[in-house]
């Protein structure tokens, strides 16, 4: 009886399971096509946040791109143009950014960014008249890709070393001699460096340290564990741009300085001292300037005093607040009449401008 009957209520069932399918199967296909649409949107985005990135990069590196145009403007798009930001005192923007100072062509972009094509196209790059009083050009870059993704960048450049208008530069105090030779028949008043622009620019294309508590120097967070003369020990090296800077941790006794010979531009913003028994240096190739036998190769930049406990001489310039010179010690410059113009010759080549830090959009 019981078999019959649950027979019987089956076969009345006949037709339920293929409605069942269908109607899961009408249900899924929607849930289905959603999900493909998700997927697809979101491999959309991301790819065009890709894009986006990489369009960014190559707007940043037309940036670099103008770098390298003004510290060799005969590789430049415009010779005349990037030759008067590399002088000194740079010839500013003037223009704004809908009448630039100068717009660079589309065949010129095409040209200058066809190894980085990959990346998208460089649609534009003007120069127009910087909002910061430390600017020389506001620059603006577009790049774009051929799905829609734009990016436009802008920065101010700046001109962060400043030139030396003579051999020695400062307040001379001391019982001993000062001696200058070649210096220009008409002497600027010297420009002191910004420090901050300073530091960026030799962290980027020279050698920065921090002077720790017992002295030593710290490069790139690492204690070196010795001090200047240890680490500038080669008198036969050219150290190029190296800056010696200080916190408020810094040890404050002067950098003792004893070797014959240094070569290179070394800022200091501490006070240092020359010291140890004469000692007679090296030849140098002078062509602006007759100069013999010489303990610097170079410019000491100094932010502070500069102590002269034995006679000393370079070719180049010596530039501080102070400098004693005691006993009757001498200290004899010939000044390097390139310093002029703040274009110094580095076995590491740098531009003269970078970016101005903070101007970054």
């Amino acid at each position: 009886m019981v078999e019959k009957y649950v027979m019987r209520y089956l076969r009345r069932q006949n037709g339920i399971a293929l409605f069942v399918a269908i109607f899961i199967l009408l249900l899924s296909f929607p849930l289905g096509f959603l999900a493909v649409q998700v997927s697809t949107t979101e491999m959309r985005i991301a790819n065009y946040a890709a894009d986006t990135l990489s369009v960014e990069s190559l707007a940043e590196s037309g940036v670099e791109k103008v770098l390298s145009w003004v510290r060799d403007p005969i590789q430049s798009p415009n010779e005349i143009f990037f030759s008067k930001l590399k002088t000194y005192p740079p010839i500013p923007c003037v223009k704004t950014k809908e009448d630039p100072d100068y717009l660079v062509s589309a065949d010129s972009l095409k040209s200058q960014f066809s190894d980085l094509k990959e990346m998208g196209t460089m649609a534009a790059l003007r120069f127009y008249k910087s909002s910061h009083p430390r600017g020389i050009c506001m620059v603006e870059g577009t790049a774009r890709k051929e799905n829609g993704a734009t990016v436009t960048v802008k920065v101010e450049l700046v001109r962060p070393l400043r030139p030396i208008s003579r051999g020695v530069v400062g307040t001379v105090t001391g019982s001993g001699t000062k001696s200058e030779v070649c210096n220009p028949a008409l002497i600027d008043p010297p420009v002191p460096v910004e420090w901050a622009d300073l530091s960026d620019f030799v962290k980027r294309y020279g050698s920065y340290y921090l002077v720790t508590q017992t002295g030593t120097l710290k490069k790139n967070g690492t204690d070196t564990q010795k001090p200047f003369d240890d680490i500038f020990n080669d008198s036969n090296k050219d150290y190029g741009l190296v800056l010696i800077d200080t916190t408020s941790e810094s040890s404050t006794s002067p950098i003792l300085m004893m070797r014959d010979h240094y070569k290179g531009y070394f800022y200091f913003s501490r006070d240092i001292n020359l010291s140890g028994a004469y000692q007679d240096g090296k030849v140098v190739s002078a062509p602006n300037c007759a100069a013999s036998k010489v303990n610097l190769d170079g410019f000491f930049y100094v932010k502070g005093t500069i102590t002269v406990n034995r006679s000393f001489s370079a070719y180049g310039a010596v530039f501080a607040d102070t400098i004693h010179i005691s006993g009757t010690n001498e200290l004899k410059v010939w000044y390097n009449a390139e310093y002029k113009t703040a274009n110094f010759a580095s076995p590491t080549p740098f531009p003269p401008v970078i970016p101005l830090r903070g101007t970054w959009q």
